[in-house]
C-alpha cells in the first residue's frame, strides 16, 4: 500500500478506474438503448414497415396479371418464412442485390397479400384461401387501421406499423406499380422473438460481454498508461514547487519556480515567486534596518563608555599633573586609575571591533556561535559566564544572524558594571521559525 500512497500512482489509479467505470456505465447505456428500442418504442415496427416497403415492388408482378398470380403468391410468402419466422432479403437501394442483406423480422402469426379492395389473395399459415375472403373480418381494430393506411397508398411508417401492449407487431405496407397506381397491400402481423429478459441476457452475452470486455481490457491498459504520464509530469512540477519552496527555508530566494504553463499549478508557481520576491525585499530592508541599529548602538557604546573613560581619564591625568609637585603619591594614585581607565577603554574598542567582525555563523549553528562569543567576553571581562541552550534546532542563515546580534545589543558592555551591579543576564528564543 504504500506504493500507492504516492500521488503519481495515486493519479495513475484514478485515470484506470475511471477508464473502466466509464466502461461499464457506457455498456449499459448501449444495453438499455437497445432495450428501449426494441421494447419501450415503435422503433421495430417502424423498421419492419420501411423495410417491407422495399419489397413490394417484387409482389407487383404477381398482382398486375389478371386474374393476379395466386399460386406465385403464395409460393413467395413460403419462400419469405423459414420456421415460422419471417426472413426478407431487404436491399439497402437499387444497386444492390436482395440476397445480400437477409433480416429476420420474428414469428409470424398472419400474413396477408389483398387487393385494393382488402380481399385476401394469398395467406400464411392457411393453406387454401376462401374465395372472396376479405382480411378485414379475421383482424382486430388495432391492425385494421394499419391496413386501411396502406389501402390508401400511404406510406409513412407512423401509420403502417404499430406495436401492441401484448408484443404483437401490425404491419400493412401498400404494394404499388412503377406508375406508383396501388394494386394491393402487403398485412403482417409478428409476435417479439424473444422475452424482454430473454433478450437482455443475449445482447450482454452475444454483444456487450464481448464488445465490452475487448473495450475494458484496451481502456483499462490505454488509461493507465496515460494516466502514468500525465501523473509523472504533474508530479515532477509538484517537485519543482517543493524544490523551490525548500531552499526558501534555507534562506536562498534566488531560486525561482521555472513553469511555463497556463493552468492553475503556474499560477501558483507564478504567486510563489512574487511572495519570495518580496520575502527577498524584506529580509534585504530588515538587513539594512539591522545594520543601521548596529551602527546606532557602536555609536551609543563609544559615547556610553570609551568617551566617558577617555574623559574619566583626562580628569585624572590633569589631577596627577596638579597634585605632582606637592603630592607625588596622590598623584601616582591617579596616574594608575587612569591606566586602569585607559585598560578598560581598550577591551571596550577592542569588544567594539569584533562586534563590527563577529564570529562566523557558516559552519556552525547559532548555538555554538553565542558561546564563542559569550566564552570571548568572559575572558576580556575576567566575569564567569555560562550558556545554556535548549531546544536547539537548525535555522537558516539569514534569520540566524538578527538573532545572534540581538544579544550583543542587548548585554552590557561594560565589564565594571556587570561586576558593580552582580547581575544575571538571560536571553530566551522564541521556538525558531524558518524564514
Amino acid at each position: 500500500m504504500l506504493f500507492f500512497s504516492r500521488l503519481q500512482w495515486k493519479l495513475t489509479l484514478a485515470y484506470a478506474l475511471s477508464t473502466v467505470v466509464t466502461t461499464v456505465v457506457l455498456s449499459a447505456i448501449g444495453l438499455g438503448l437497445l432495450w428501449y428500442l426494441n421494447f419501450g418504442s415503435n422503433w421495430l415496427p417502424h423498421f419492419i414497415a420501411g423495410s417491407l416497403l422495399k419489397v413490394g415492388p417484387s409482389l407487383a408482378a404477381y398482382l398486375e396479371q389478371s386474374p393476379p398470380d395466386r399460386v406465385g403468391l403464395n409460393r413467395w410468402l413460403r419462400n419469405v418464412i423459414a420456421d415460422n419466422n419471417l426472413v426478407l432479403n431487404i436491399p439497402a437501394d437499387e444497386s444492390q442485390s436482395d440476397s445480400e442483406f437477409p433480416s429476420n423480422f420474428g414469428p409470424v402469426v398472419l400474413m396477408a397479400v389483398v387487393d385494393p379492395q382488402g380481399r385476401i389473395l394469398a395467406e400464411y399459415p392457411a393453406e387454401t384461401t376462401p374465395p372472396e375472403a376479405v382480411l378485414r373480418t379475421r383482424i382486430t381494430a388495432e391492425a385494421l387501421s394499419n391496413l386501411e393506411a396502406a389501402l390508401r397508398g400511404q406510406t409513412d411508417p407512423g401509420a403502417l406499423a404499430q406495436r401492441t401492449a401484448d408484443s404483437h407487431i401490425f404491419v400493412a405496407v401498400p404494394i404499388l406499380k412503377a406508375n406508383q397506381q396501388l394494386v394491393g397491400a402487403l398485412f403482417v402481423e409478428l409476435t417479439y422473438p424473444v422475452e424482454e429478459s430473454e433478450f437482455l441476457w443475449l445482447v450482454l452475452r452475444e454483444t456487450i460481454l464481448p464488445v465490452g470486455g475487448a473495450m475494458l481490457v484496451v481502456g483499462l491498459i490505454a488509461g493507465t498508461l496515460f494516466g502514468f504520464i500525465i501523473a509523472r509530469g504533474l508530479t515532477r512540477r509538484l517537485r519543482t514547487l517543493a524544490g523551490a519552496t525548500d531552499a526558501w527555508s534555507k534562506g536562498d530566494f534566488e531560486v525561482l519556480i521555472q513553469d511555463s504553463s497556463a493552468d492553475e499549478l503556474s499560477q501558483l508557481a507564478r504567486q510563489l515567486n512574487h511572495m519570495a520576491l518580496q520575502l527577498q525585499n524584506l529580509l534585504q530592508t530588515r538587513q539594512e534596518l539591522a545594520t543601521l541599529e548596529e551602527r546606532n548602538r557602536l555609536a551609543r557604546d563609544l559615547h556610553d563608555s570609551v568617551k566617558q573613560q577617555i574623559f574619566a581619564t583626562a580628569m585624572q591625568v590633569g589631577a596627577a599633573r596638579a597634585l605632582l609637585p606637592q603630592q607625588p603619591d596622590t598623584a601616582q594614585n591617579h596616574l594608575l586609575e587612569a591606566e586602569r581607565l585607559v585598560h578598560e577603554a581598550q577591551q571596550e574598542l577592542t569588544t567594539l571591533i569584533r562586534e563590527l567582525r563577529p564570529a562566523a555563523l557558516e559552519g556552525q549553528g547559532l548555538a555554538a556561535a553565542l558561546r564563542h562569543y559569550v566564552t570571548d567576553w568572559a575572558r576580556q571581562n575576567k566575569i564567569k559566564a555560562e550558556v545554556r541552550v535548549q531546544g536547539e534546532r537548525p535555522l537558516p542563515l539569514l534569520s540566524s544572524r538578527p538573532c545572534f546580534g540581538w544579544p550583543r545589543r542587548r548585554w552590557p558592555i561594560s565589564a565594571g558594571t556587570v561586576q558593580r551591579r552582580q547581575q544575571k543576564f538571560i536571553w530566551r528564543a522564541a521556538p525558531a521559525r524558518s524564514v
